[in-house]
């Protein structure tokens, strides 16, 4: 399964997402390969993971994606929707869209659904796509976002959320996931739950 983690802003928590999906599916014993294609590569300094995360760009995505015998493929999206992001969501068997809780997020995620149409009718009919509440807290005005989010995207929203931790941080300057930092963490269980949902809604 291609997976392509795809926002148009940036700051949603893309790199991360893909990180410790990619940790979760590959402490399911499934294989992974990572491919970023962002040019700042926050995916390839994961330098720690326990599976291999690898560049590329318009002109050697789908060869790379050729030669690529695992059972998914993560790919790290840049934040726009440039040639590199266009191939891979052509590509892709699932978009997931890590979205915080954040009036511009929720809006630019609006914006996203009309780009996924779009990829659908011109080439990839069975595209399925996936929002993520990320960087969420226990405040009032997230929990109403996240109503409002669900509300208008229904079953395209992950039931898991992913919490605002500066834990993500710290694994990230230690290059490994948040599985590997703090497995017994919120965050860790959270991206579980989320791969535990992404295999359900990927075959479905």
């Amino acid at each position: 399964m291609i997976i392509s983690i795809y926002n148009q802003k940036g700051g949603c928590g893309k790199s991360t997402t893909a990180v410790n999906v990619g940790a979760a599916l590959k402490a399911l014993g499934h294989t992974v390969t990572g491919i970023d294609l962002d040019t700042q590569q926050h995916f390839l300094a994961h330098h720690g993971l326990l599976f291999e995360v690898v560049t590329g760009t318009t002109r050697t995505l789908k060869p790379l994606l050729n030669k690529i015998d695992s059972e998914f493929v993560i790919i790290d999206c840049p934040p726009a929707l440039d040639k590199e992001a266009g191939a891979a969501l052509k590509l892709a068997h699932l978009a997931i869209v890590p979205t915080p809780p954040r009036y511009l997020d929720t809006k630019s995620n609006v914006d996203l659904q009309q780009t996924v149409r779009a990829v659908r009718q011109r080439a990839n009919i069975g595209l399925k796509v996936l929002t993520v509440i990320t960087d969420i807290e226990r405040a009032q005005i997230h929990r109403d976002i996240e109503a409002a989010v669900r509300k208008q995207l229904r079953n395209q929203v992950a039931a898991a959320v992913i919490p605002h931790s500066l834990q993500f941080q710290s694994a990230s300057a230690e290059g490994i996931s948040i599985l590997q930092h703090r497995p017994k963490s919120a965050g860790a269980e959270a991206y579980r739950a989320l791969t535990q949902e992404i295999l359900k809604y990927g075959h479905q």
